[in-house]
């Protein structure tokens, strides 16, 4: 989750946005800019609602980044994927790339 703060959010306003993350099991990283400061919250975005950061004074705008594919991704699963069919064909990892065609593409 990204948090960005008003150009004018005071010290105060920020602390208190990186307190209550933190204090909901977040990492916070803040990168104090020439114009904002932005916080990186790491952690389970579950836990939290964006509108209730949102409602902090001095926060201009909150963002979810999410992972696509999160399931398939290197972080969750270290593993190649390969996909074996009855014929013996795989399909994955090391094995020979595999071209399907057919009357209809998706």
């Amino acid at each position: 989750m990204i948090i960005i703060m008003e150009p004018k959010a005071t010290v105060e306003q920020i602390n208190a946005v990186k307190r209550s993350m933190e204090n909901k099991g977040f990492k916070i990283v803040l990168n104090h800019g020439d114009v904002m400061t932005v916080l990186a919250a790491i952690g389970d975005k579950r836990l939290i609602e964006p509108q209730s950061v949102a409602s902090f004074e001095g926060v201009r705008e909150v963002k979810l980044i999410q992972e696509p594919y999160k399931l398939a991704s290197r972080e969750y699963k270290e593993e190649d994927s390969v996909v074996e069919f009855k014929n013996g064909v795989k399909i994955g990892g090391l094995e020979r790339p595999v071209m399907m065609v057919g009357p209809c593409s998706v």
